[in-house]
């Protein structure tokens, strides 16, 4: 990154991005099979390569202090890709406004790209599964850019024939649990619940990113027992980040434990495993970890877990610490405190933060757990426009809707609390629109998740 008194920012890159991913998509045309390299998840190498997310972002140094880092979201100047750096401080705080948001022009313009690569790789290699995989994702990544209904069924078709030729275990969980993911953000509710609780019956006990995948699936219909002992079996791939950046070297035990506590705090319980998960992993803490790291680590494995409970007991960290590395703990914290005005505050900026994303580009467990917290200051007229305006954008969701835990979770809670607010209000018609899922998803939930259960099955069987 180098100064440049032109620039929005005060810096500029030294390189023209456009011209290397350029040269780049070139390359991976006339070689089509190169796209063996790219499969299943490794195609979100490519998607980041594209820029067609809109949370991420192109990070730089200055050339003269390699302590100074910078990063710049996509932009397009002309059709041409353009990125401005600005200083990293400042990113993940919420209450600064430093950074622009995303030019949501240039991650669909990075969108089409990746449909027309992975279009010709198709072409190609007709019974290649990687390449029919690719084809799916890029034509679920466009769907809502293209406008094209059609798009979505596109997707689930090529999803099931790469599953149909897939040898891997493996890699057919890994298509079905797209299969999955599709079929419920076309709304498809009975026959998601029904292909997840098939998939997980017949599922091996295996471990790593397919344990991982089959979490999600099991936190989305409500088997909360399985979802735990998923997440546990995934923990020997986990990678635990800290607030630095920095990988934590953490005992596989700790993140077993962490894991499933995620899992289960993400459906909401039940209220006795997750206490006797919360012992476990105060234990192990204690037990396990150094004192001097014993805050960072519980921080990067147990934080979002905290939140995900409140407002039950359970949402208050193990150990007092001034700074949360989740936001949605600080403003929690700040609610149990009686300090109304920073959370308002606080949430104002957020959404201005954010006037410029998506509804679906942020976490549903962020979408929930904040409307929870407008709630508490009483604004609940915000509180339905924003989860009708993410429940009502399901088909626009990014691949994280059933694959983390966290979202699979979120997403069955956010539907509980529309159904719930829209009979408080009177309002059957919507109380049922919402209610009808979670029934249909949660039929065959855990015992100590009937309560929930039966209360929209409550709500679902009211007359319009």
């Amino acid at each position: 990154v180098l100064q440049d008194a032109k620039s929005p920012s005060g810096w500029r890159f030294r390189s023209s991005y456009h011209g290397a991913i350029s040269d780049y998509r070139k390359a991976l045309t006339l070689i089509p099979s190169s796209h063996r390299a790219f499969k299943g998840a490794a195609f979100d190498r490519l998607s980041r390569m594209f820029f067609a997310e809109p949370n991420l972002v192109r990070r730089g140094t200055r050339a003269d202090a390699a302590a100074a880092e910078f990063v710049a979201f996509p932009s397009l100047a002309g059709d041409t890709l353009a990125f401005v750096p600005f200083p990293r401080e400042g990113l993940n705080d919420s209450r600064r406004m430093a950074y622009p948001a995303p030019d949501l022009a240039a991650v669909e313009a990075g969108r089409r790209a990746l449909r027309g690569l992975a279009a010709e790789w198709a072409r190609s290699f007709p019974a290649s599964p990687i390449a029919l995989e690719a084809e799916a994702q890029a034509f679920e990544r466009t769907g809502d850019v293209a406008g094209d209904h059609t798009l979505p069924d596109s997707a689930l078709l090529r999803y099931r024939e790469a599953r149909k030729l897939a040898a891997d275990p493996d890699d057919r969980i890994r298509l079905a649990a797209s299969e999955l993911r599709v079929l419920v953000k076309q709304g498809q509710f009975a026959a998601a619940a029904q292909f997840a609780d098939s998939l997980l019956d017949a599922a091996p006990a295996s471990g790593g990113e397919s344990a991982g995948l089959l979490s999600g699936a099991a936190a989305l219909v409500g088997r909360a027992d399985l979802a735990a002992d998923l997440a546990r079996r995934a923990a020997g791939d986990a990678v635990v980040w800290g607030a630095d950046g920095r990988v934590l070297q953490v005992p596989l035990a700790l993140r077993e434990t962490a894991l499933a506590y995620e899992a289960l705090s993400a459906v909401g319980g039940p209220a006795d495993s997750l206490m006797r998960l919360r012992d476990r992993a105060s234990r192990q803490l204690q037990g396990l970890v150094g004192q001097s790291a014993r805050a960072a680590v519980e921080g990067a494995l147990l934080d979002r877990s905290y939140a995900l409970q409140y407002p039950g007991p359970g949402s208050v960290p193990l150990t007092r610490r001034p700074h949360p590395t989740d936001y949605l703990l600080e403003m929690q914290g700040a609610l149990r405190g009686g300090d109304t005005v920073s959370v308002r505050q606080w949430l104002n900026e957020i959404g201005e933060r954010r006037r410029d994303f998506r509804p679906v580009d942020v976490a549903l467990e962020g979408v929930y757990q904040e409307s929870l917290s407008a709630l508490a200051l009483g604004d609940t007229a915000a509180v339905v426009a924003r989860l009708d305006a993410v429940l009502g954008a399901l088909p626009t969701a990014s691949s994280d809707l059933t694959g983390r835990v966290a979202s699979a979770g979120s997403l069955v809670r956010a539907m509980m609390l529309r159904a719930r607010l829209a009979a408080i209000a009177g309002d059957r018609i919507t109380a049922k629109k919402w209610a009808t899922p979670v029934t249909l998803l949660w039929a065959r939930a855990d015992a100590g998740l009937r309560a929930e259960v039966d209360e929209m099955r409550r709500l679902a069987a009211q007359p319009s």
